[in-house]
């Protein structure tokens, strides 16, 4: 993965400050599987500010808001997903882990559900 990342870092470079959103955004979510999460999402907000509609950056965002425990960030990517692309089975799947994990939060503390 690492030789991944230089080829792609290699790539962004020649690109003469034009990166293409592609190339970072790959590179973001493979220096997340890195463990390398400042790096990627700096990639990967990079991307959303090129192109706001290039959907797998906020995908791979809201895992690395996961990987950090900031669940507010990560189900409003998730909600941004799916106001663009209603058949998105991994955010659907994802946001629903998140609310049934809350849900069972309050129960356990006696808020309701």
């Amino acid at each position: 993965m690492e030789e991944e990342v230089q080829k792609l870092t290699d790539d962004i470079h020649v690109s003469a400050g034009h990166p293409r959103a592609f190339d970072l955004c790959r590179r973001g979510a493979i220096l997340r599987k890195l463990g390398k999460t400042k790096q990627a999402l700096e990639d990967l907000n990079r991307v959303i500010a090129m192109e706001p509609l290039f959907l797998d950056a906020y995908w791979h965002r809201h895992m690395i808001y996961r990987l950090l425990n900031d669940k507010s960030a990560a189900l409003e990517d998730l909600n941004y997903i799916l106001k663009f692309n209603k058949s998105h089975a991994g955010a659907y799947r994802s946001r629903y882990a998140y609310r049934w994990r809350v849900c069972r939060v309050h129960r356990r503390m006696g808020k309701g559900g």
